[in-house]
């Protein structure tokens, strides 16, 4: 689950720092407030902990992601473009449906059963 969330932040980075000056110093401050990318050191340690606990399609997905964004993340200038923009966060969003989808699986958690609420006419 925390691979998972790390891919979202990092989506949603890769959505700010590739949108066009305007839209950054609008979102500025508010991406500032709701960054939720871990610190250099914690995404590490996830990484590694994702490389020894996690299966290897997921550990996999996840390197594919942090792959994708890398280029991103050192000139972000290269993907301002609308073209660019669309094939970078496509192409991501592709990889992290992929790893959402890998994750429910693994965790099991399209068996868990839903609670059912008794309906306002039964005696439970």
């Amino acid at each position: 689950m925390d691979l998972l969330t790390e891919a979202h932040a990092e989506q949603a980075f890769l959505a700010f720092v590739t949108s066009s000056d305007q839209a950054r110093a609008v979102l500025r401050e508010h991406f500032a407030a709701t960054d939720t990318r871990l610190p250099v050191l914690e995404r590490a340690r996830l990484g590694a902990r994702a490389q020894v606990f996690g299966s290897q399609q997921v550990a996999g997905l996840y390197d594919l992601l942090m792959a994708e964004a890398w280029p991103v993340s050192l000139n972000a200038k290269r993907f301002r473009s609308d073209e660019a923009r669309m094939q970078v966060l496509a192409r991501t969003a592709g990889i992290l449906g992929e790893l959402e989808v890998a994750i429910r699986r693994e965790l099991g958690a399209d068996r868990i059963p839903l609670k059912t609420v008794p309906s306002a006419g039964s005696k439970e």
